[in-house]
């Protein structure tokens, strides 16, 4: 399964942390603005098309976004690096015209980009209950998914 996922074995933990008689391994992968969309087709499961991988993936992404090894590109060459497209994506959304797409934006913005917070006290701080903020915060990261995975896919 490591190997589909196109993880780097790191090596062995010091304790069997599950306790089912051998130690756990540690596994890495660094993404790239290069190397996403391949990673991102890997993971696609043959038997079915699930559109939430790629904004779990963005997600996931956006978590790591102040970890600069995780988002930074490798080699030379044009591509700008994973974390610039999600900041430019977030940024967009929060500038739309749509309200719906702008608090979508704002949600994305203060909890990602600025870690301003808590869900909670952001949904309390923007006004919001907590079903509509988490429904904005999924809308926001459907967005931002489909706005990388444009700016990712060659032309």
């Amino acid at each position: 399964m490591a190997a589909r996922f196109g993880l780097r074995r790191m090596g062995d933990t010091r304790h069997d942390l599950y306790r089912c008689g051998r130690p756990s391994a540690l596994f890495a992968r660094t993404f790239t603005a290069r190397n996403l969309p391949a990673w991102l087709r890997r993971m696609q499961d043959p038997r079915a098309e699930e559109p939430g991988r790629t904004a779990e993936l963005v997600r996931a992404a956006l978590r790591d976004l102040h970890t600069p090894a995780r988002t930074a590109v490798s080699g030379p060459g044009p591509a700008p690096a994973l974390a610039d497209l999600l900041r430019q994506a977030v940024e967009a959304l929060a500038s739309s015209a749509s309200a719906v797409d702008a608090e979508a934006g704002e949600i994305l913005r203060l909890y990602y980009l600025a870690r301003a917070g808590g869900h909670d006290l952001l949904a309390h701080r923007l006004h919001l209950s907590r079903a509509t903020y988490f429904r904005r915060l999924e809308h926001g990261i459907g967005k931002v998914a489909e706005a990388v995975s444009r700016a990712l896919t060659p032309p």
